[in-house]
């Protein structure tokens, strides 16, 4: 459990949590903020940016701020990837930065880059900004929708600073054929294929 708010800037290259291993447990932010600054952008392999790189388990209750740079796949401000088992997000709101160098497919997301697995987000906020010019194939709140992911009671507000025209989504790639959208918001004037 999350007892106060806090700030977090790791050394650049370095993750807050778990770079090599999976997070698969429970953090409970208890309505704290969490304020983070994370650059992966001179990694030379694939880093999954994001508070928790990869992650399965249940993430609830957290007020998430700051910034995530990367120049990989499979970013986002909350969780990076998460395929072994069930990822559960509750009750998260983030305004997060997250930016991206890649070009072409950079499958980035607002809270998670990639999902899987019977994964779940509700009642989940992404009011933050996806910031990469050349970046192409992310989703407002899921980069990449795999294994039934079930998206309800979410609200999309983030900005998206990216090639919007080559099939970025407004909620998840992929999720008409894997996602379970139920009750979800998109800003309105979102300028990309809108799946929601």
């Amino acid at each position: 459990k999350q007892m106060n708010d806090i700030e977090i800037t790791p050394h650049k290259g370095y993750p807050v949590f778990n770079l090599g291993n999976w997070f698969d447990g429970e953090y409970n932010g208890q309505g704290h903020n969490l304020t983070i600054d994370i650059d992966f952008t001179d990694l030379v392999k694939t880093s999954y940016a994001a508070l928790f790189p990869q992650a399965s388990g249940l993430i609830e209750n957290l007020c998430l701020h700051g910034t995530v740079k990367t120049s990989h796949n499979f970013a986002g401000s909350v969780v990076g990837i998460s395929q072994r088992s069930t990822l559960k997000l509750r009750n998260i709101y983030s305004d997060v930065t997250v930016q991206t160098t890649k070009t072409g497919d950079a499958t980035c997301g607002g809270l998670v880059g990639r999902s899987g697995i019977a994964s779940s987000l509700r009642n989940c906020v992404f009011a933050g900004k996806l910031v990469g010019k050349a970046a192409q194939r992310c989703g407002g709140l899921i980069g990449w929708v795999e294994g039934s992911t079930s998206i309800s009671k979410c609200l999309q507000l983030g900005e998206m600073d990216i090639d919007v025209n080559a099939d970025s989504y407004a909620l998840g790639r992929n999720s008409q054929k894997e996602g379970k959208i139920n009750n979800c918001y998109v800003l309105k004037g979102f300028r990309g294929t809108v799946d929601a």
